[in-house]
């Protein structure tokens, strides 16, 4: 495994929300997470298929399940940050992108076919969230996720919101009151 020193701020924006809500081993029910065996958010398919290659370890389910948080962040970043361009998206649009490709459904689930029609159209991002909550509505699983999934959504939205302002100046403050209709409005219901 390389060894990454820093990570970028929008991708450690995003992963501060994901590591805690993806927490350790979980092998739920089909029905409610039919990824099946998960450590630290990284699935048994996707283990497989990276283990050797990104951190120089068998894929098996016993190295998934001492897999490390460096590990599992390093995964992430490499499998749901680079390879799926997030950082070609506008900043605003990255952390909400990242957990798309990470929870499922990718670009479209948030409305677009491209990173590029997304940033060429400039949605504000409640459109976007809003297109990723019916999106995850869509789902089977959704009932038996719909708490976790609406809070981080809501979290996502936040830190989006927070870390573009912060880094990009002060004409993004409009965004913070959108952001509060957002938070009100993604409730699970």
């Amino acid at each position: 495994m390389k060894n990454i020193e820093t990570y970028p701020q929008d991708f450690e924006a995003w992963y501060k929300i994901l590591a805690p809500s993806e927490g350790g081993i979980s092998n739920r029910s089909k029905s409610a997470d039919p990824a099946g065996l998960t450590n630290r958010g990284i699935t048994i398919g996707t283990f497989k298929r990276v283990a050797l290659p990104l951190l120089g370890v068998q894929p098996t389910e016993a190295n998934l399940r001492i897999l490390t948080s460096e590990q599992a962040k390093y995964i992430a970043y490499k499998e749901y940050w680079i390879k799926t361009g997030v950082p070609s998206a506008l900043p605003l649009y990255r952390t909400i992108l990242a957990d798309s490709f990470f929870l499922g459904g990718g670009i479209k689930s948030l409305g677009y076919t491209t990173i590029s029609a997304l940033n060429l159209a400039k949605p504000s991002l409640s459109i976007i969230a809003g297109n990723r909550l019916k999106y995850l509505k869509s789902l089977k699983n959704w009932e038996a996720n719909k708490n976790g999934w609406s809070t981080r959504l809501q979290n996502i939205v936040g830190k989006s919101v927070k870390f573009t302002s912060e880094n990009l100046g002060s004409s993004i403050i409009i965004l913070l009151v959108l952001s509060l209709v957002i938070y009100l409005s993604l409730k699970p219901k």
